[in-house]
């Protein structure tokens, strides 16, 4: 099975931004999605186009490709504002060489229809600048595959589709990803690898395998439907950069183990 593996730089997100895309490349991994670095988002509707430069180049540096940006949509603004500041967010994207804008969805019943709102006025646009919309499980319009499907149904774009959080979806709602999955497994364009256990030492922050999750099962079922996407990890163990380090190396290990056998 052919994925893209990759990281997100949350498990290095204490330290800066150059030490986590060290850890990413030094794993074996080749590419890198965008989280918060130190407590601010590294690509916003406001980053500049020197900014947006910057960036790219410190990631190549590394040897590595941008891939994926998780971004807010901003539901308190009046609609015309958040439509134009997602834009503007996919925008930047697309400058980068960035393939998908990720959305964690709408936790606040009273907003979801102004997310739909939001969202539905830039999937064309998003298209057309060559960047996929996906939402990632995180509970409220994406707790599990039943809420997932009904948002990518009504917001009815072919460019509208889900990265899978199987630990998210354990962590949210107790419900077992691997049946779970296979709810929304058509729909499904990228894989946020996360663990999660349960229990008295109930996290997610935590290195893939070290879970509950049942990653070869979750995989067998998204290849039978036909995915062959990104996998990009968002959580690890350790306390220090050089133990995040080395889960990482594990991390990359134990993916590769798995979808070198489907």
């Amino acid at each position: 099975m052919e994925c893209q593996l990759g990281f997100f730089n949350r498990p290095w997100n204490e330290w800066s931004f150059e030490r986590a895309l060290e850890g990413i490349a030094g794993s074996g991994a080749k590419y890198v999605g965008l989280m918060r670095q130190e407590g601010r988002f590294l690509l916003t509707a406001d980053s500049t186009e020197q900014e947006v430069e910057e960036l790219s180049g410190t990631i190549a540096k590394y040897g590595l490709k941008f891939l994926v940006s998780l971004q807010a949509v901003e539901l308190d603004l009046p609609l015309q504002e958040a439509v134009t500041r997602l834009k503007r967010t996919i925008d930047n994207i697309a400058r980068m060489g960035g393939k998908y804008f990720l959305t964690t969805g709408c936790m606040d019943p009273e907003k979801y229809d102004r997310y739909f709102e939001v969202i539905s006025a830039c999937t064309d646009y998003a298209a057309e600048k060559g960047i996929m919309i996906v939402l990632k499980p995180h509970g409220g319009l994406s707790a599990t595959s039943k809420e997932c499907r009904e948002t990518v149904e009504r917001v009815g774009s072919e460019n509208f589709r889900i990265w899978y959080d199987p630990g998210n979806v354990l962590w949210y709602t107790g419900t077992r990803p691997e049946e779970d999955v296979k709810g929304i497994a058509e729909y499904v364009t990228g894989v946020c690898v996360k663990d999660c256990r349960t229990g008295e030492d109930r996290t997610v922050m935590i290195t893939p395998g070290e879970g509950e999750v049942d990653f070869t099962e979750v995989f067998r079922i998204l290849r039978d439907a036909g995915f062959s996407g990104p996998c990009i990890v968002e959580t690890l163990g350790g306390g220090t950069p050089e133990e995040v380090d080395a889960e990482a190396k594990k991390a990359v290990a134990f993916l590769e183990e798995i979808l070198s056998a489907l």
